[in-house]
């Protein structure tokens, strides 16, 4: 049966990995279809694999680990397949969307008055400016809230523990919603490097270093190892871009260091509010497949979740609409914050509230507590599509080389979607790629009804200006 298993989780990482590799050769460029199946591969491939090989009976300190006591073999087979099938329904939708359309009728691109190149250059100037003195202002306010940056600084971890409430530690509740709406503070260097790349002013290199040290301190406040190594990575793989032929050879051998440091950041972390240095004695190779295993155990476990908790019928797709708004506000009309799917999931695993930080919900996992398979049909479909549409957008920007660093954050996104899923931690700690998606999409060329065989010289512009379709 093991066996069996393992070959399952190698197709999976083989069908993915390669699908990985196939369209960044093919696009000669990273999109949001190779990020989703690189963590596929990672989180559904790879790790599986060491899981099933390894013995896991001495490891009683981690909560999803010690379920894999009383695992069936018939979870581990539901599992593997449904895995597999999930994947294959999303490459066939992302597909039929990415091509499909095209293939029957492609359309010339018409440039507005304005050029791409100045719209670029306005629109993504004005996001960066916007989201610099929105966020950087709701950070200092936060900072403020929490008696300074010593003090938030110390509460960081502690703020991000499962099962803590954080208005609790502020001088005023209401300044919870600040906290929330700092995270678009990560889009401003992104957005101002684009403008920067369009009119290489002395004031715009300024505001983008400024920006940047902000949000490198923002994301250090915000304590999520996650977050501060995927916005650093994205500046590192724009050098790496420019400075190497084969830029992801780099980046997996970067890839692969930045994996050793990830229990040293957890302990740092825990040293800063706790002060203590917290370290393990496990192998390397146990450390990190515990690392990325939640996600497959998830799956594992999925069945019992929806015994004990019952399935959701889609509302863990809706609660950021009412978690969004101020508790001030909610109380006012008698309504309270909705539960959202991680906490479902850290409180199978530890329902007396202790594990730090909680388990999150993996892609898996959520489509099948919506609706069982039904409901991950549904969902991979739904993801299927929303990447065929944003790699259609980014295969419409004009100059790679200017957009690659909005396009790697957007793809970042999707990587870690596989494991980190809940949509409502996604809306509201990752606005800045809602709001980086949107500036694209406002920047991208627009395209008429012209089919490709007619003429367009009534629009008098520069290739440099337009790109086909």
């Amino acid at each position: 049966m093991k066996i069996l298993l393992i070959i399952i989780h190698i197709i999976v990482g083989f069908l993915s990995g390669l699908n990985a590799i196939k369209t960044y050769r093919r696009d000669k460029n990273i999109n949001t279809f190779c990020a989703f199946s690189a963590g596929y591969c990672l989180y559904f491939g790879i790790t599986p694999v060491f899981v099933l090989l390894l013995d896991w009976s001495n490891i009683t300190n981690v909560s999803y680990i010690t379920t894999l006591t009383f695992i069936e073999d018939k979870d581990y087979v539901r599992a593997a397949i449904l895995i597999l099938i999930s994947y294959i329904i999303f490459s066939i939708v992302y597909y039929l969307v990415r091509n499909g359309i095209h293939k029957k009728k492609r359309m010339r691109s018409i440039c507005e008055p304005t050029s791409v190149t100045q719209r670029g250059y306005l629109v993504s100037l004005s996001m960066g400016l916007i989201t610099l003195f929105v966020g950087a202002l709701s950070f200092i306010i936060v900072i403020n809230a929490l008696g300074g940056i010593s003090s938030a600084f110390n509460l960081a971890e502690v703020l991000r523990a499962y099962g803590v409430d954080g208005s609790r530690f502020y001088k005023n509740s209401n300044y919870l919603v600040f906290r929330t709406l700092s995270h678009i503070l990560v889009a401003a260097p992104i957005a101002l490097y684009v403008a920067y790349m369009h009119k290489k002013s002395r004031m715009i290199q300024v505001l983008f270093i400024i920006s940047f040290c902000i949000t490198l301190l923002f994301e250090l406040f915000n304590a999520g190892r996650a977050s501060l190594i995927l916005f650093l990575l994205a500046f590192y793989f724009m050098y790496l871009i420019k400075r190497f032929k084969y830029p992801w050879l780099m980046f997996f051998i970067s890839g692969m260091i930045s994996s050793l440091v990830l229990s040293w950041l957890d302990a740092f972390f825990t040293y800063m509010s706790y002060g203590v240095w917290i370290e393990s004695d496990l192998p390397f190779y146990y450390e990190l497949t515990i690392e990325f295993s939640f996600p497959y155990i998830n799956v594992l476990n999925m069945s019992r979740m929806v015994d004990l908790f019952g399935y959701r019928y889609g509302v863990d797709y809706f609660t950021w609409v009412i978690n969004i708004i101020p508790n001030f506000i909610l109380q006012k009309v008698g309504m309270t914050k909705l539960t959202v799917s991680a906490s479902f999931t850290s409180a199978y695993y530890d329902p007396n509230g202790i594990t730090l930080g909680g388990v999150p919900t993996d892609v898996v996992t959520l489509g099948f507590r919506q609706l069982g398979i039904l409901g991950l049909i549904i969902q991979f479909i739904l993801i299927g599509l929303l990447c065929g549409l944003l790699d259609r957008m980014f295969k419409k920007m004009p100059d790679k080389r200017v957009y690659i660093l909005p396009i790697f954050r957007i793809c970042s996104l999707f990587f870690m979607s596989v494991a980190y899923a809940d949509i409502d931690s996604i809306v509201r700690g990752s606005s800045d790629v809602i709001l980086i998606t949107i500036m694209l999409f406002l920047i991208a060329p627009k395209y008429s009804m012209t089919p490709l065989n007619m003429s367009v010289k009534k629009h008098s512009v520069s290739r440099r200006d337009c790109v086909v379709g």
